[in-house]
């Protein structure tokens, strides 16, 4: 520890984790919201613990199945790993019902480009850009 830790938050983030080990391990232990996941998440990204915070992501999707906001968490960790093609999957998965999702919209250009595929990327924004202006 040191002097700038928050002991608190640690305990409560020890205490977060905890409850979610029991739910990954198949224990009755209750409930996470969707903003505990999103921290359990947040913990493994931040602790290098990129599989580790795909697994809570799965977990959480089974209890959410329509949060833009995890599977957008879990697209951008498989985008951070290179993993293009399972974070497209994640996103195509996002559009079935949340079509005009900035974040997704972004970060499958970002994926592109990560892929090398810079024109396609830009096509891409252009054609949504022009959604977007159709929808106003």
């Amino acid at each position: 520890m040191y002097k700038d830790d928050n002991i608190e938050d640690w305990d409560d983030t020890e205490e977060l984790l905890n409850r979610y080990h029991h739910i990954r391990n198949g224990e009755p232990q209750g409930m996470l919201d969707e903003d505990e996941f999103e921290l359990v998440i947040e913990y493994y990204v931040r602790n290098g613990q990129d599989n580790e915070a795909v697994l809570a992501c799965d977990i959480a999707i089974t209890y959410y199945p329509f949060s833009g906001d995890i599977l957008i968490l879990k697209a951008e960790i498989l985008t951070q790993s290179q993993k293009y093609g399972q974070a497209l999957k994640v996103l195509d998965e996002l559009d079935t019902f949340d079509t005009n999702n900035l974040e997704s919209v972004l970060l499958r250009s970002d994926i592109f480009l990560g892929q090398m595929k810079h024109d396609y990327a830009a096509q891409w924004l252009e054609k949504k850009l022009d959604s977007f202006v159709k929808c106003l």
